[in-house]
């Protein structure tokens, strides 16, 4: 589960965290994000090809990405769970 709020914003700077994402991803294993987390899988470089709910405010990173904004209140696009 990656918070929303501003956690991600600094959570992004760190490789460990950035890792952890990207180790999760690969290995199938289920990852929900709320709100700004969006921008921790941005950072990762695991939103292509995705449908990704989010903070409005992220919708042009997420879409940057090559993800797909979805303007929903939930999306579940694969192992993402995203609101």
């Amino acid at each position: 589960y990656i918070p929303g709020g501003k956690a991600p914003a600094e959570l992004r700077k760190l490789d460990k965290a950035v890792a952890l994402v990207k180790e999760f991803a690969q290995a199938g294993k289920p990852i929900a994000a709320i709100c700004h987390g969006a921008q921790l899988l941005v950072t990762a470089d695991v939103v292509r090809g995705r449908e990704i709910a989010a903070a409005p405010d992220v919708k042009e990173e997420i879409e940057k990405a090559g993800g797909r904004f979805a303007d929903e209140a939930l999306a579940e696009s694969g192992q993402f769970i995203t609101a």
